[in-house]
C-alpha cells in the first residue's frame, strides 16, 4: 500500500467502558419502556 495516508490506531478500552457506562441509565430506560409497552401488528393477506 505505497501512497496511503492510512493510520490504523487500537481503540482507548478505557474510553469506551467510560462511555458505556454512560449509557446505562439510559439502556435501562428504554427496556423499562420497551416491556410496558405492547404492540400489536396485524397483517393481511391480500
Amino acid at each position: 500500500m505505497v501512497g496511503t495516508n492510512e493510520v490504523c490506531t487500537k481503540p482507548n478500552v478505557n474510553v469506551i467502558k467510560c462511555s458505556e457506562r454512560k449509557l446505562d441509565d439510559v439502556i435501562d430506560d428504554l427496556m423499562k419502556k420497551e416491556l410496558e409497552t405492547t404492540e400489536t401488528v396485524k397483517v393481511h393477506q391480500e
